[in-house]
């Protein structure tokens, strides 16, 4: 990681110079155009580390906000010297250029995708509000606000469910479940989730590298507690055993050391988690009493689906 972090420092150093040297070389009458395209890459560059210090939404609002009034200003005073849509061009290729990795690795860089757009976002925004001369443009200015405070408080986190688990809200049609689903217990005797039909059916995946895994675990228990009384639920964590890495013991040492009191089970099948389209942890799954994925998701968002599954059955 910091490895990563070390080449990626040098990589932006270079850039500056680069585009330094290139800026001095620049005749006199492309020199406004070099700037704003500069001064559209740094400004990328010095919001980025909200990412990692505050939160991607963070960065995509901040961005946001300060992309309509760099856009607007830079408007103001050389739209009348410099064509509107070429300063438009530049300003958006500064940000195209700083994330260039994502025309390379797309599919490794979607969780940003939103915090990136929504700075062209911001650029358009600008953009619009020098170009409209009615009053409209305050509208576009409070619904595109609105918009990016709905990403900011709810809509990048639907985001991050669809790319973590494969839908927005964690809710799946019913799928029916073909194939055996297995665990062990600390005494290595099998438990069968397809021999639990009549019940609501909790698995909580997780393993032993994963630090949000171990975050979570106070919500897990939480959630455990609060269920396991009930006799219409069933409630497990289940470990995803890690070959060369984990001993057997290791996760139930584990939870039982941080003093929690939820049931452990281990998966040793990789298959099994590729079947259950399970891609990545922490990864909940909710099991209806019909023996249906109903599912898929974090486990904060759990407590309102097992409510709905219970008024059902009653």
């Amino acid at each position: 990681m910091w490895k990563y972090r070390y080449y990626l420092i040098i990589g932006l150093v270079l850039l500056i110079l680069l585009c330094s040297v290139i800026y001095r070389l620049l005749p006199i009458r492309h020199k406004p155009m070099a700037r704003f395209f500069i001064y559209s890459i740094l400004i990328e560059i010095v919001i980025s580390p909200l990412r990692g210090y505050v939160s991607f939404m963070a960065c995509m609002a901040v961005g946001f906000g300060i992309f309509i009034l760099f856009t607007f200003y830079i408007l103001n005073k050389y739209g009348q010297e410099i064509s509107e849509w070429r300063i438009l061009l530049i300003l958006v290729l500064g940000i195209c250029l700083i994330n260039v990795e994502r025309f390379f690795d797309f599919e490794s860089t979607l969780i940003s995708l939103p915090d990136e757009l929504f700075h062209l976002f911001g650029i358009f925004v600008g953009f619009s509000l020098f170009k409209i001369k009615s009053k409209f443009k305050w509208a576009v200015l409070i619904i595109t606000s609105i918009l990016c405070l709905f990403m900011f408080f709810s809509g990048y986190d639907l985001w991050l469910n669809k790319l973590n688990y494969g839908t927005f809200t964690g809710e799946l049609i019913e799928e029916k479940i073909t194939q055996e689903i297995a665990f062990t217990d600390s005494t290595n005797s099998e438990i069968n989730i397809n021999h639990l039909k009549g019940k609501i059916v909790l698995l909580d995946f997780w393993n032993s590298k994963c630090g949000i895994c171990y975050s979570k675990f106070p919500v897990v228990q939480k959630a455990f507690n609060k269920y396991k009384h009930n006799s219409k639920v069933s409630f497990y964590s289940v470990n995803f055993f890690l070959k060369g890495r984990d001993k057997d013991s290791d996760a139930f040492r584990i939870i039982k050391e941080r003093g929690y009191s939820f049931p452990v089970l281990i998966c040793k099948e990789k298959a099994l988690l590729t079947d259950l389209k399970i891609t990545g942890f922490p990864t909940v799954l909710i099991v209806n009493k019909k023996g249906e994925l109903v599912f898929r998701g974090d486990i904060v968002d759990v407590d309102k689906k097992i409510e709905e599954l219970l008024k059902e059955n009653n």
